[in-house]
């Protein structure tokens, strides 16, 4: 493990009736633990005004993969991009705890490919909007081992989070896989 590397340059005015300020640098780390996750490095860019948040080129490092990203978090305007090779797993003691009984129903052989870009008004899940792609292979879910598959799927806020995979899914069906179901196991619309 060693230090983190921060490069960073600001501005400031203090004259004017609202203070104005900026810091603009990047961020380099290499072989570091967080919350029990060990990662082999991570590096970005930054700026932040007090107001707006950038980060960018974020470049986050695991023995099973990597995860990009670019953030930007501004008043009334919230942008996510994400692509990630990194096995779930992975990410199990950084991940709330609500998450965690989901994610230990998988069973990875190999790194999933995830692409996530999100548009909202805030930070606020409730307020996004975007589309994603999930591809990986062979897979298990609740026991069940499932094909290879690629699923591209747009996504917003407005319906109830799904409560599992299709009757479908869980018997292999490749053309099916993926569709959210209700509370009582029928497919949603």
């Amino acid at each position: 493990m060693s230090p983190p590397q921060i490069e960073a340059s600001g501005s400031a005015t203090i004259a004017a009736a609202e203070k104005e300020f900026e810091v603009v640098g990047k961020f380099s780390g290499e072989k570091f633990s967080y919350h029990g996750a060990d990662f082999e490095g991570a590096n970005f860019d930054f700026a932040w005004d007090g107001t707006r948040v950038m980060l960018r080129d974020i470049r986050l490092r695991h023995r099973s993969g990597q995860l990009n990203a670019d953030l930007f978090d501004a008043p009334n305007d919230f942008r996510l991009n994400l692509d990630s090779s990194l096995v779930p797993d992975a990410l199990e003691s950084v991940l709330p705890e609500r998450f965690r009984p989901f994610l230990r129903q998988w069973g990875w052989q190999r790194s999933p490919n995830i692409h996530l870009s999100v548009r909202g008004t805030s930070r606020a899940p409730a307020s996004w909007r975007g589309d994603g792609t999930l591809a990986f292979s062979r897979t298990r879910f609740r026991g069940v081992w499932m094909n290879e598959r690629q699923r591209q799927h747009p996504f917003w806020r407005r319906r109830p989070r799904p409560r599992g995979l299709s009757r479908d899914a869980r018997r292999g069906d490749r053309h099916r896989f993926l569709q959210p179901t209700t509370p009582s196991g029928t497919k949603s619309a």
